[in-house]
């Protein structure tokens, strides 16, 4: 073993500066131990695991399975047990643990229990809590959804109704003026009722503002409900009162999202079809005209894994950023300004690390893959969760109280780098978090951080973030193509990011002095000096200032 590969095992994964300038002998002691003298801390906050944007609010699960809430309170949609607005996030009452998944309608917050029980609370002006008590407006805390204390897989809240997957089928309760229940009238239900034909083969439920949605196990689509802008996209406008099937989707849909009075599908291929009401481009088709059946979303044929509606604007997560179309008069669309867009723009500053989205009214949030949130748009009673209220955010912004990591970005290698020798692994994120590396699939080596207050990640992350980097001997890998994927707090950050390793020295020094100076690190302020050796075609540490 040379003393340069003793250098990198030994000092290359994360240790003091003290230790790197000191290191340059044999190796000694395990593995293990100089592993762990790199490990960094995880961070005290808790992260969330799902999230749901409302009408003006938005919820999460947090990862010990509770729930928290945050934004516009006066129908008590938080269930805190006030009328509070709250400009970042407080605990529902009740909802400690125990909580699988949220959904946030217009004014009112469903909760999907771990034990398959359904909890309600906020507006019940349509009955829409589900409890059966018809004659309170309004529930402060979390109450039992009737006839469904056990077996329900999935949720949906719209505007004044609310659904359940259930093992016997799709049932809804609430307001159904537009034969939204689905149940073949348009009498307003005080507890859950069966939807008519729907007894079982459904995967997922979506409801909008008047109309409903379900993807069955064939992977087609069916809607009921209001029809007024084609949102059920039978190529009609009668709203029916049962489900009807979509036209040109009976199959190959992977996921529905409902917005006000517009639908979209996830195909099994990676695309995205819209149809219904696009009156401010919602539907992503480059015009502003509303279709009474499936089209497709200009760019997107493939390549998209989630998509999210909200009130008349429309969202999709692809495999390397979110991309949002439709009305953006409160920068729901998060691409700075307040312009509305006809087809998808990118999201700034969300290029990777990005697990979940969800839309609102007029806000959106993304949820991390190490569990942060960020949303932007509307804030004007504290939906965005970043602490204040009025201003709306063109770009995103922290979630306060959650660990981030959304926004986060490996600068080198760079797809298609080609490398030799001692190279830096490097990139930065907008909060600290434990940050590690695995090259080829391999065991993952932690990242030095090298601090925050980088002035060019300051639109993405504003004053928090931080960079990170790795000293690493590319030779060790041997010549080839290779790949290296990000983890974020034991989340991986984007797709892997392929490279290639040449022994050929001339490729890496070509242009460059033999003596080759690394800045900030392995600290912001602190360089690292390397020097070209010659009789080992590699570069050695020489020092450290």
């Amino acid at each position: 073993m040379t003393n340069l590969d003793s250098l990198y095992r030994a000092c290359l994964l994360g240790i003091a500066i003290a230790t790197i300038a000191a290191c340059g002998g044999e190796e000694s002691g395990s593995g293990e131990g100089k592993r762990a003298l790199g490990n960094m801390a995880a961070l005290a906050e808790p992260s969330a695991v799902a999230i749901a944007a409302g009408g003006y609010h938005t919820c999460a699960v947090t990862n010990g399975a509770g729930a928290k809430c945050w934004g516009w309170n006066v129908h008590f949609e938080l269930g805190d047990g006030t009328m509070a607005d709250r400009p970042a996030p407080v605990d529902t009452v009740g909802l400690s643990s125990g909580v699988r998944s949220v959904a946030a309608g217009t004014y009112h917050t469903c909760a999907l229990m771990v034990d398959g029980g359904v909890k309600c609370w906020g507006d019940n002006s349509f009955s829409q809590i589900g409890d059966g008590i018809w004659w309170v407006y309004y529930r402060p805390t979390p109450a039992n959804v009737a006839g469904l204390s056990g077996g329900a897989t999935a949720i949906a809240a719209g505007y004044g109704h609310t659904c359940a997957l259930t093992g016997d089928g799709v049932r809804c309760w609430g307001e159904n003026r537009y034969g939204q229940l689905g149940d073949g009238t348009v009498t307003r239900r005080f507890m859950p009722v069966d939807v008519v034909g729907l007894s079982s083969g459904v995967t997922a439920i979506a409801a909008g503002m008047g109309h409903t949605c379900a993807l069955t196990s064939a992977g087609g689509v069916k809607c009921w409900g209001a029809n007024y802008t084609g949102e059920l996209g039978d190529g009609t406008t009668a709203s029916r009162l049962t489900p009807v099937d979509v036209v040109g989707l009976t199959s190959a849909v992977a996921a529905i999202a409902t917005g006000w009075g517009h639908t979209c599908a996830l195909t099994r291929a990676g695309g995205v079809k819209c149809w219904g009401d696009n009156h401010s481009g919602q539907l992503g088709d480059g015009t502003a005209a509303s279709r009474l059946t499936p089209v497709d979303v200009v760019g997107l044929s493939s390549g998209v894994t989630a998509i999210a509606a909200g009130d008349s604007h429309t969202c999709a997560l692809t495999s390397g950023s979110v991309k949002c179309w439709g009305s953006n008069g409160n920068g729901a669309l998060g691409d700075g300004t307040t312009a509305s867009r006809l087809t998808p723009v990118d999201v700034v500053g969300l290029s990777g690390g990005v697990a979940a989205i969800s839309a609102g009214t007029g806000h959106t949030c993304a949820l991390g893959g190490g569990g942060g949130i960020r949303c932007w748009g509307a804030n004007s009673n504290g939906q965005l969760g970043d602490g204040t209220v009025t201003v709306s955010r063109m770009t995103p912004v922290d979630v306060v109280g959650f660990a981030s990591n959304v926004g986060t970005n490996l600068e080198n290698p760079y797809p298609g780098a080609h490398v030799s020798g001692i190279g830096l692994v490097s990139g930065w994120t907008c909060m600290s978090g434990v940050v590690e590396v695995s090259f080829d699939g391999g065991p993952r080596d932690n990242l030095v951080p090298s601090g925050g207050g980088r002035g060019d990640t300051l639109p993405v992350c504003g004053r928090t973030n931080t960079g990170f980097g790795l000293l690493f001997n590319y030779h060790l890998l041997g010549s080839g193509n290779h790949t290296v994927e990000l983890f974020i707090n034991g989340a991986q950050v984007g797709s892997p990011v392929p490279f290639t390793v040449t022994v050929l020295a001339g490729e890496f020094i070509r242009g460059l002095s033999r003596t080759v100076d690394v800045p900030d690190f392995p600290a912001v302020g602190r360089t690292t000096r390397l020097e070209w050796q010659e009789s080992t075609q590699n570069f050695a540490i020489t020092g450290v200032r």
